[in-house]
């Protein structure tokens, strides 16, 4: 099944207020009763209203990305050296400390969406963006992702609470990814609508030390 769907790595639960779109891994998590590592049961794509579905077909990717700073960069799936394979996305992880969490990929090469799966450590396969959802030993859920082969850490419950987004990456840009044309965006963030924290050594252990507090803005 194809799906039009603008990526760049936050919270399904983030949304825009004008309406437009979700920044979104398209899924929906019970995150009730959460706990580290989390181990999303059952995942599955949301329900959509028709309305919604042709909403979303009618966004323009530069005009939405461009909401988020400069884009610096667009180019299709094809062209990109950098997309990992399930076994690298699984290593990458691993070097993070996340290796003990279930890491999920969505989307084929080719743009289709699939049911959400727990990737496998030794697969060629290849998926444009990775997740993997972790409470922190401060107890802060975030929703890690590799978009292409950028890290991004969104702390989920912090973000729907606060009128501008604090996303933590090791790179000092956002990787965007839209299905719908099947391209990637690289994304200068220029922190109004969304602030971009770069810690070169994001990690587990660096995580597990940023407390709620210092995320409030």
């Amino acid at each position: 099944m194809k799906k039009s769907a603008l990526i760049l790595a936050l919270s399904a639960l983030l949304t825009l207020t004008s309406c437009r779109s979700f920044l979104f891994s398209p899924r929906e998590v019970d995150t009730s009763s959460v706990s580290s590592p989390v181990k999303p049961e059952d995942p599955k794509e949301p329900e959509t209203s028709k309305a919604y579905e042709d909403a979303e077909a009618d966004i323009d990717p530069e005009e939405y990305y461009g909401e988020w700073g400069d884009i610096s960069e667009q180019y299709s799936i094809g062209s990109s050296a950098k997309m990992l394979s399930e076994a690298d996305a699984v290593r990458l992880f691993e070097v993070l400390g996340f290796d003990d969490t279930d890491i999920i990929a969505e989307y084929s090469a080719d743009g289709e969406f699939t049911d959400p799966a727990v990737i496998s450590g030794s697969a060629s396969a290849k998926h444009p963006m990775y997740y993997a959802l972790y409470t922190s030993a401060s107890g802060v859920l975030w929703n890690i992702s590799v978009v292409e082969d950028t890290v991004l850490a969104d702390p989920v419950y912090v973000n729907l609470t606060q009128s501008v987004p604090v996303i933590y990456s090791p790179s000092e840009m956002f990787v965007g990814y839209d299905s719908g044309s099947n391209s990637f965006y690289h994304i200068l963030p220029d922190n109004r609508n969304i602030v971009l924290v770069t810690e070169p050594e994001l990690d587990r252990a660096m995580l597990d030390g940023i407390t709620e507090e210092e995320l409030r803005r």
